[in-house]
């Protein structure tokens, strides 16, 4: 009975020092388990954190790239204006006939741009629809480029008196939509995007047994992620050359407004109370003599590529010679009509191209820097969700580890040490009872 007794303890309870390594083993099994489910807590955060600056630079870009959109549709506006305008002025005389095919080549690069305004607004609030506000720009528009096809013949085939009275409305729409570009521009600034761009929802696919292989790729995920992430950093973080874009857009249309004033109170011969355009042309000019001690600061940051104070010096200088030609122009439209003031016209109009693509290098890299591709922004959002779902998914893989050995070691150390078996107390004392 009592041999039996022992070998029952044998195999159905194990040893006594088992019993006390299990001990240990559950101590050692919970502290691992509640490290790398802090390690994973840890990493969760990080990544979180990662996709939150990952939001907020995106929205820096679709701000950097929405507001130099503008910038350009306000550009090619003003240049529907002025061609029009430009060849009411010469009646298209003395072979200066070209206002209405600039004009159509300025609302046809318009047109093209309300489309990618509306792009960029949906990537920044998709939760917001837009599109009854787009509709209105595109009508508004199609009323002033009407308008001002309709001042011109107006100007060419009736005289001053007509065109004038066509040329008040033609105004009032062309400054409608300059309102309509600010606000987009301003609501915008007001309610930063915290958006990125839609992408399908691809989180669990890794998690099929099938798949399970992703799990090892969570790294080049991640990687891809970082890719992106630094591209867009390293666009918005080149301050200097975006405040430098920005900055040489507003001067170009600083220029182009100069141009239209003048010319305009060239059409209008300044009668029927229409002689604000030299008032108007003089605060353009001051406007650009504001900007350029700033264009001077940002431009010495950036002096070995865009020729730095040299550049400067000749926008100073032919931006002066500029104004003046413009200011004689209108005079002798004023005086004598075409017959004066088309001679000047030409030479003016050259000038004020001349002007606006000295500033067109400034432009050319924030547009190179803004091309990231879509494609990019939305695999990087992916991967950094895949791989935060993986973390997840480990975390819970340790938690389930703690538990069910903890479950399991617990209840195998709380079983009574096993007693030494009877048989061996007995055996022990036969053997030394023998012993001479």
């Amino acid at each position: 009975m009592n041999k039996k007794s022992g070998l029952f303890h044998l195999v159905f309870h194990i040893p006594l020092t088992a019993w006390r390594g299990s001990q240990w083993v559950l101590f050692f099994m919970t502290a691992m388990g509640l490290m790398l489910a802090v390690l994973t807590l840890v990493n969760q955060l990080h990544i979180r954190a990662e996709r939150e600056r990952f939001d907020r630079a995106y929205a820096v870009k679709l701000n950097l790239e929405l507001s130099l959109h503008i910038q350009n549709m306000r550009e090619h506006s003003v240049q529907v204006e002025q061609w029009l305008v430009d060849i009411s002025a010469t009646r298209g005389l003395n072979g200066l006939d070209d206002g209405f095919k600039l004009a159509l080549k300025n609302a046809t690069l318009f047109r093209q741009g309300v489309p990618i305004l509306a792009r960029i607004l949906e990537k920044q609030h998709p939760e917001k629809d837009e599109s009854s506000r787009i509709h209105a720009l595109e009508e508004t528009f199609d009323r002033y480029y009407q308008t001002g096809l309709d001042m011109a013949n107006a100007y060419i085939h009736s005289g001053t008196l007509r065109g004038n009275d066509i040329m008040k409305t033609f105004r009032e729409q062309g400054e409608s939509i300059e309102k309509q570009l600010e606000e987009f521009l301003t609501r915008a600034h007001e309610a930063p995007a915290s958006h990125m761009a839609p992408t399908a929802p691809q989180l669990l696919s890794w998690f099929p047994p099938a798949r399970i292989w992703k799990l090892l790729m969570g790294r080049d995920s991640y990687r891809n992620y970082v890719h992106a992430r630094d591209q867009i950093l390293a666009e918005i973080d080149v301050s200097s050359q975006n405040r430098l874009a920005q900055l040489a857009q507003s001067i170009r249309v600083d220029i182009l407004r100069i141009q239209h004033w003048l010319t305009a109170v060239s059409v209008t011969r300044g009668r029927d109370g229409m002689d604000e355009g030299f008032t108007r042309a003089q605060q353009h000019y001051d406007r650009f003599q504001e900007k350029l001690p700033l264009l001077r600061q940002l431009l010495a940051v950036e002096s070995d590529s865009f020729g730095g104070m040299g550049l400067i010096k000749t926008l100073d200088q032919r931006m002066a010679i500029y104004y003046q030609n413009g200011l004689k122009m209108a005079d002798a439209y004023i005086r004598g009509g075409a017959t004066l003031g088309n001679p000047v016209m030409a030479t003016f109009d050259d000038e004020s191209t001349q002007l606006a693509d000295l500033l067109q290098p400034m432009l050319e890299p924030f547009l190179v820097r803004t091309g990231l591709n879509e494609y990019q922004v939305n695999l990087a959002r992916q991967g950094i969700g895949e791989v935060a779902s993986i973390l997840w998914v480990l975390m819970l893989l340790w938690l389930v580890l703690i538990v069910g050995s903890d479950r399991w070691l617990l209840r195998l150390s709380q079983q009574p040490p096993p007693p030494v078996p009877e048989f061996d107390v007995w055996q022990r004392r036969q053997a030394k009872a023998k012993r001479p």
